[in-house]
C-alpha cells in the first residue's frame, strides 16, 4: 500500500492538503534487516518508537507506530492496512512551508512519501489486547527543513515497471529533475578536478625535462 499511495502522490492524483505531483518519488523496497529491527522492537511490548533503529546498510532508520486496542486481527496482514490506513488520513494535514522544509507536521504521514526513504520492514505484537504495529524506513524521513519530496512532473532515469510514477532505485542519482545547488555543486567539483589534474600534469611535465 505504500508503493501505491506514493505512485498516486507523485502522479499528481492526490491533491489534499498542499500535495502536489512529486518528481523525484523512489519506489520502496521491503527490507528484511529493516523488519527484523521493527520485530524486535514489537516483541518488547513497549507503546512507543524505540531510539536504536539502524541498520548495517541505514543508519539513520525512520518509525511510524500504531496502536489498535482490543484488535484480535492482529495476526492478519489486514492489521498493517488499517495502520497505513491511519497514518494516511494525515494527509489533509500537510501545508506546502511543511512539504517544502518540513518542520514536523503530519509526521507519519510524510514519512509514507518521504521521497529518498527508498526501504521499509515491518513489525507487530499482540499485547494485553492491544496490536501494536510499528514500520521502519530507511533511510529516515522527516529532516528538519528538507523538502518531503520535489514538486513538479516525475523525472526519473527509469521507472519502476509497475507504479509508474516512481523513481526505480540503483542508480547514485536515480532521478533527473536535480536542484540548482546540486548541479552547482557537481559543476564546482568537476571544474576543481580538472584544475587540480592539470597541476599535477604540469609539474610532472617540468620534472620529466
Amino acid at each position: 500500500m505504500h508503493n501505491q499511495i506514493r505512485n498516486k502522490l507523485a502522479g499528481g492524483n492526490e491533491t489534499r492538503g498542499s500535495n502536489t505531483a512529486a518528481s523525484n518519488m523512489a519506489v520502496l523496497v521491503y527490507d528484511d534487516s529493516i523488519q527484523y529491527v521493527a520485530q524486535c522492537h514489537a516483541n518488547q511490548c513497549k507503546a512507543s518508537s524505540d531510539e536504536c533503529r539502524r541498520t548495517e546498510r541505514f543508519h539513520l532508520v525512520g518509525q511510524n507506530f500504531y496502536l489498535a486496542y482490543g484488535d484480535t486481527e492482529c495476526r492478519s496482514k489486514e492489521i498493517f492496512k488499517e495502520a497505513i490506513d491511519s497514518w494516511y488520513d494525515e494527509v489533509s494535514l500537510t501545508y506546502k512551508i511543511c512539504l517544502e522544509h518540513y518542520m514536523g507536521c503530519a509526521s507519519q504521514y510524510t514519512q509514507m512519501i518521504w521521497a529518498d526513504t527508498t526501504n521499509i520492514g515491518c513489525g507487530r505484537v499482540l499485547f494485553d489486547s492491544t496490536c501494536h504495529v510499528f514500520c521502519n524506513y530507511g533511510p529516515t524521513g522527516n529532516i528538519e527543513g528538507h523538502p518531503v519530496y520535489i514538486a513538479g512532473k516525475p523525472s526519473c532515469i527509469k521507472y519502476h515497471r509497475k507504479y509508474k510514477s516512481l523513481c526505480k532505485v540503483g542508480h547514485p542519482q536515480y532521478f533527473t529533475n536535480k536542484s540548482p545547488n546540486v548541479i552547482s555543486n557537481n559543476l564546482l567539483g568537476w571544474i576543481f578536478k580538472i584544475i587540480i589534474d592539470y597541476i599535477i600534469f604540469y609539474e610532472v611535465c617540468l620534472l620529466l625535462n
